[in-house]
């Protein structure tokens, strides 16, 4: 599966590289520069880490939990079913 999405012609490789052609040269040294700096490949490292990828899920389910609320709250204001 990660190959599928990873590899050259996968589904990753293929998005990126589209979001990437309007970018110019001098664009993609800067990007690639920003990318291979020590500060930003630690922030990515600790961003992975275990504990902030709980955090990250917490806080994820935490918002989720609240969007139903609010969609019920739409959808009786206009006269529609509530989703339960």
């Amino acid at each position: 599966m990660r190959e599928m999405l990873t590899e050259k012609g996968g589904a990753m490789d293929v998005i990126v590289r589209s979001s990437l052609e309007s970018f110019s040269d001098e664009e993609l040294k800067e990007l690639s520069h920003v990318l291979s700096d020590p500060a930003f490949k630690k922030f990515r490292a600790a961003m992975s880490a275990p504990a902030s990828q709980q955090q990250t899920h917490a806080g994820v389910a935490k918002a989720l939990s609240q969007v139903g609320p609010l969609i019920n709250t739409v959808l009786v204001r206009h006269e529609l079913n509530e989703v339960h």
